[in-house]
């Protein structure tokens, strides 16, 4: 890890802002929040608010001529509930990230997240959710000589879940997702794509609620060149999912998928089938002590703006989080991850390689309060390429003081 050389770790006008923030709240020794948000008849707000020093040794994540930083990030939320009936409410929500470097000027300072969803539950546990979001954000420069590639991420959004009976359940989920970047130089990028889960979980079993599923994936892509780079994935899942009050909570997903390169869908070489998993499971070793484990293996499409090639990648990644409650008001995680991503060509007219990415990190959260958190953190991330130039190395640390209600 490289030394800044500045006089001090901290930029010291970031550890202003975050000295301010701590001064005016603890100065309100009346002042007291619960995690319920504010009440008003059939309307609750839960306001958020964070501000985090974060520094940085390769804010570009360049493999020569890394450059050091030093971000301040001021994120607030808020979220309005408003309940129609028993068990059936409106959500409409704002996140916002404000970012202050305190020597480049290249990246996109404010990011805006907004949402609005509906939420209906029955007694029995049917549920069904519709919403919209809209987040304007951007792909972080790779040098001083680059800018931002802002662009608008828009989704809709539905999920439906139905119990038969006490030991089954049906549900499925869509997702329209629109990618539109500002500048028409990165416009290759722009994509809208549709997302169905269909499954069906039968809870007989306690040790294996066998669960069935099946997902589809269909982009079109706004190809410039003359390959059509559109494609659909099929994919079957089998495995089970726990309930999360169990000691082992969440899903096991094995399965197959198949990916399709062209309009028409006819067999043409261009195509890939493999293996797929989508896991994420979670194990309370005890009160204080969980383990967190994900893996994924899909088929996914490339970014250029974001320095990936070829016309589609398989992408695999294993993680494991240890979280452990140390004392009363600490709590450290442990967080470890892999990932892999071979890129592939549909007619070797694109760059192909094979990335691999490292993380690992540390992190301590301390509740000073039921209101307020302190936490402090540290993660060092390697990607090792075949391509000399996308290698690259990081170490981040960052520390956040976060109010909520």
């Amino acid at each position: 890890m490289r030394i800044p050389n500045r006089s001090s770790i901290l930029n010291p006008s970031g550890f202003f802002r975050i000295s301010v923030f701590l001064a005016a709240l603890l100065s309100i020794p009346s002042l007291s929040f619960s995690g319920d948000g504010i009440e008003w008849e059939r309307f609750r707000i839960s306001p958020a608010l964070s501000v985090s020093q974060s520094y940085s040794d390769n804010i570009y994540l360049s493999q020569s001529d890394e450059t050091d930083d030093f971000i301040t990030t001021i994120t607030p939320e808020l979220t309005l509930d408003f309940a129609i009936a028993q068990k059936n409410y409106l959500s409409l929500s704002y996140r916002g990230n404000f970012l202050s470097y305190a020597d480049v000027n290249n990246f996109k300072k404010n990011h805006h997240l907004g949402s609005l969803s509906f939420n209906s539950k029955t007694a029995k546990g049917s549920h069904f959710i519709a919403g919209l979001s809209a987040q304007d954000t951007a792909i972080a420069p790779f040098s001083k000589d680059e800018r931002s590639k802002d662009y608008m991420d828009q989704r809709a959004f539905s999920d439906i879940l139905l119990m038969i009976g006490s030991l089954t359940e049906i549900g499925g989920g869509y997702v329209y997702n629109k990618v539109e970047f500002d500048k028409l130089e990165f416009s290759d990028d722009d994509f809208t794509r549709n997302t169905v889960d269909l499954h069906v979980l039968y809870k007989r079993s306690l040790v294996w609620p066998l669960l069935l599923q099946y997902r589809y994936i269909g982009q079109d892509n706004n190809d410039l060149g003359t390959i059509n780079t559109d494609f659909q994935t099929h994919t079957v899942f089998t495995g089970a999912r726990w309930r999360p009050a169990m000691k082992l909570s969440g899903a096991l997903r094995l399965g197959y998928t198949w990916a399709i390169f062209d309009e028409t869908g006819e067999p043409d070489g261009q195509d890939f089938s493999s293996y797929a998993i989508d896991s994420s499971l979670v194990y309370e070793l005890s009160d204080i002590t969980r383990f967190i484990f994900t893996a994924e293996r899909a088929v996914q499409q490339p970014t250029r703006s974001a320095r990936e090639s070829g016309d589609y990648f398989i992408f695999t990644s294993t993680g494991l989080t240890i979280s452990h409650k140390t004392w009363p008001k600490i709590t450290t995680e442990l967080d470890f991850l892999y990932r892999f991503k071979n890129y592939k060509a549909i007619q070797g007219s694109t760059t192909i390689r094979k990335d691999r990415f490292y993380r690992a990190g540390v992190s301590a959260d301390y509740d000073l309060r039921n209101w307020i958190t302190f936490s402090l953190g540290y993660r060092y991330q390697h990607n090792s390429s075949d391509i000399l130039s996308e290698d690259y190395s990081e170490n981040f640390i960052t520390f956040t003081v976060s109010l909520s209600m």
